[in-house]
C-alpha cells in the first residue's frame, strides 16, 4: 500500500477518534517528536475529560498542550475563537515559567485557506514562536513517518489507530 493511501485512512481514523483518545495519542505523538516525557492531565481515571486543567504538560513544564476534535476549529477567517482561548489558557497556566511551545493538536483537517488567513491574524503574529498547529492531515504524515523507524511508537498508537 502507498504512502498516500495510508495516509488518508489515517486521516479518516483520526478524525473520528473520541476526545479522549485524542489526547492519549497526543500524548504519546508529543513525547516522540520532542524527545520529553509529558504528564497528561486532560482525563481523570475513568477517561473521562478534565476541566481547569491543561491536556498536557512535559515533565520540565516547557511544553504544554490542548487538544481538540472541535469540527469548527479550523473554518475561521479572522477569528480564531478556540485557538485563541486555548493559547491563553495555556500561558495562564503556566504563568511566568518558561514556555518553550504551545502544541494545539485538532483531530480534524485544516480548511486549505486556514494558514492564509491565520498567518495574517495578531493571534498568530503575537505568539508565532511558541505556537505549533497540528491538524488530521499533518498528524497522519508524521504518524505514518515516525511508524516506519519507530516500532514502540507505532505499538503504542495502534491501540488507539488499529487500521
Amino acid at each position: 500500500m502507498s504512502k498516500q493511501v495510508i495516509v488518508n485512512k489515517l486521516i479518516d481514523e483520526i478524525e473520528n477518534l473520541s476526545a479522549t483518545n485524542l489526547e492519549l495519542i497526543g500524548n504519546i505523538f508529543l513525547e516522540n517528536i520532542t524527545g520529553k516525557t509529558f504528564q497528561h492531565h486532560g482525563t481523570n481515571r475513568y477517561g473521562r475529560p478534565v476541566g481547569h486543567t491543561v491536556d498536557s504538560l512535559s515533565t520540565d513544564s516547557v511544553y504544554i498542550a490542548e487538544y481538540s476534535t472541535e469540527e469548527e476549529y479550523f473554518f475561521g477567517k479572522t477569528s480564531f475563537k478556540k485557538i485563541e482561548n486555548d493559547i491563553a489558557h495555556e500561558k495562564s497556566f503556566i504563568g511566568t515559567g518558561e514556555l518553550v511551545k504551545i502544541f494545539l493538536i485538532c483531530s480534524q483537517l485544516e480548511k486549505t485557506t486556514f494558514r492564509e488567513n491565520f498567518y495574517e491574524s495578531a493571534l498568530f503574529k503575537n505568539n508565532q514562536k511558541i505556537i505549533e498547529i497540528w491538524g488530521a492531515g499533518d498528524l497522519a504524515d508524521k504518524i505514518f513517518d515516525i511508524s516506519i523507524t519507530n516500532t514502540a511508537f507505532k505499538n503504542k498508537i495502534s491501540e488507539y489507530l488499529p487500521d
